[in-house]
């Protein structure tokens, strides 16, 4: 036959194939497609009836529903028609009988037909999905995760309004509105769910289908949601989130919330989403979290334990000291002729230890308790002079002789002073005590030197050394001493490392041990500044 060039209105001169009738298409689709207007009258029905149903459409067409598929089958299609009315896509899976007295899953959907100011009927769509059926069932009622297929018309609806303005428009009403997401979720029917999901939410699978999703949805999930419903307005192929739901009966699920989203398209008004349960994960990660808190608790008494230790350890010596003091001054006292200008000494004496020992108090909770300590600029050689007026005494009483050799013009350190005091103190009373049992001479040196950019201390004794123990002296409660109680060096250690230096030990030449501290020196102020300038350091 001769054609026509359909854009110019003229005769080609050649034979040309006419364009199919539409009917003629329809009923070469093997499937059901037919429509029902709004009092349920068929008004078309393609060919493929008559294969199924052993019907031709033109006994179907003016007929009502009811009547085509039975009593029966129109009550329990009740819910789908009264969703078409509503303009919500509907679709299930249902098995359609035969006219040869069999029957076969299909997946059936309502589709609603939109005109202004409403629904003027509806289409139903069934299509032979057996073999297919099988295949996904298996995977879909055979797995761990519980599916639910949902309509959100309503949802693409919203997105699509705010089309023009972009994802982020929706997002920031979705977060001014959290309102909007309970409105949302309300408005999404359950199409199906599988075995799975109905047993984790106590929900029989026959019951599921046109429930709305958000009677699962706790307000705890709504964040999580607006999420979700930001994803999908972002045209994310899928969006993964951990939340609660709640079972029909209301009891809590902690699940792992995936959602695969479907193509942009007007036509696609269902999401997959799959919920595992992982409450015994959860449970067990509060649990963790529990026993964290609990082993936290257990390390803030130790380490209050450890602090009471160590206090107790450093006001020995200035307790001590006072006592000494003490009974001085009543010695004197007591003499026929009161030496007034000795008792005088010796409570000078006992009112600098007693001021120590308050300050030893204080620095030793601050380090334990890691707050911020005082820190001064000093001369190394001072403070070292300053700590042996301190223990002259003690190292006289132990008859330990002292040696000096301090490198003058040492650059200043920035140190609190107490603290330092105090490592100093410990090292000094410890090779004393160390040396207490042997006959030959005691001696202690304590040495000063500049080493790169840091200050060298060094501690030497004459004593009979640690030996095979050196590699634990610094660790808490080991002690070489019968009372000792193995806190003095932990805490120096302690001490040093705040102030960002290094305390070591090593044997000496022939005997003793040898304890070396190195303190980083202060950097050079800038021009103008004041050098003793106080500053302040994180314990």
């Amino acid at each position: 036959m001769r054609g026509k060039d359909i854009s110019k209105g003229e005769d080609t001169g050649e034979d040309a194939h006419p364009l199919p009738d539409l009917r003629d298409l329809v009923d070469t689709v093997p499937a059901i497609m037919s429509y029902f207007d709004r009092n349920l009258i068929c008004r078309f029905a393609n060919a493929y009836h008559f294969g199924w149903y052993g019907r031709s459409p033109a006994t179907m067409v003016g007929r009502h529903l009811r009547e085509i598929i039975g009593e029966t089958d129109f009550e329990a299609r009740q819910p789908h028609i009264e969703r078409a009315f509503r303009g919500e896509t509907s679709a299930f899976e249902y098995r359609v009988p035969n006219h040869n007295g069999t029957s076969r899953v299909s997946a059936i959907r309502y589709v609603p037909k939109r005109i202004p100011g409403g629904v003027d009927g509806f289409y139903i769509l069934a299509f032979d999905v057996a073999s297919l059926h099988d295949r996904f069932q298996s995977i879909f009622d055979g797995t761990a995760v519980g599916f639910w297929m949902l309509d959100v018309t309503l949802a693409r609806a919203w997105i699509r309004e705010y089309g023009a303005e972009g994802p982020a428009a929706a997002a920031a009403a979705l977060s001014r509105h959290p309102s909007l997401v309970r409105m949302l979720l309300d408005a999404m029917p359950i199409i199906e769910i599988n075995h799975k999901a109905g047993s984790m939410f106590e929900l029989p699978v026959t019951q599921a289908t046109g429930m709305r999703f958000g009677t699962f949805c706790p307000d705890e999930s709504l964040a999580a949601f607006r999420e979700q419903l930001c994803a999908l307005a972002a045209g994310n192929r899928s969006f993964e989130t951990e939340t609660t739901l709640r079972t029909s009966t209301g009891r809590p699920v902690e699940v792992l919330l995936t959602c695969a989203f479907p193509n942009d398209d007007p036509g696609q008004s269902a999401i997959i989403i799959g919920t595992t349960d992982i409450s015994y994960r959860v449970a067990k990660e509060q649990e963790l979290v529990k026993t964290q808190a609990d082993l936290a608790h257990a390390l803030r008494v130790a380490t209050l334990g450890e602090m009471v230790v160590s206090i107790a350890h450093e006001v020995a010596q200035p307790l001590g000291a006072i006592v000494t003091d003490g009974a001085g001054a009543l010695r004197w006292l007591r003499r026929p002729e009161p030496d007034l200008k000795e008792v005088e000494e010796a409570l000078d004496r006992m009112i600098a230890e007693c001021n120590r020992a308050s300050a030893v108090i204080a620095r030793t909770k601050a380090l334990a308790m890691k707050q911020d300590f005082l820190k001064t600029d000093c001369d190394i050689n001072e403070l070292i002079e300053e700590t042996i007026s301190v223990v002259r005494r003690q190292l006289a009483s132990h008859e330990t002789q002292l040696f000096l050799d301090l490198q003058s013009d040492l650059p200043l350190l920035s140190v609190d002073r107490v603290q330092i005091q105090q490592v100093l103190i410990n090292l000094f009373l410890n090779a004393a005590q160390a040396m207490l049992s042997q006959s030959t001479a005691r001696h202690l040196r304590v040495a000063t030197g500049l080493i790169g950019s840091d200050i060298c201390i060094t501690v030497s004794d004459s004593g009979p050394g640690l030996g095979a123990d050196a590699e634990k002296a610094f660790d808490v409660f080991f002690t070489t001493k019968k009372s000792g109680m193995g806190m003095g060096l932990a805490i120096a250690k302690r001490i040093v490392e705040a102030h960002e230096g290094t305390i070591s030990v090593q044997p000496g030449e022939h005997h003793g041990a040898i304890f070396n501290i190195r303190l980083p020196v202060l950097p050079a102020p800038p021009e103008g500044q004041d050098v003793q300038e106080t500053t302040r350091l994180s314990g």
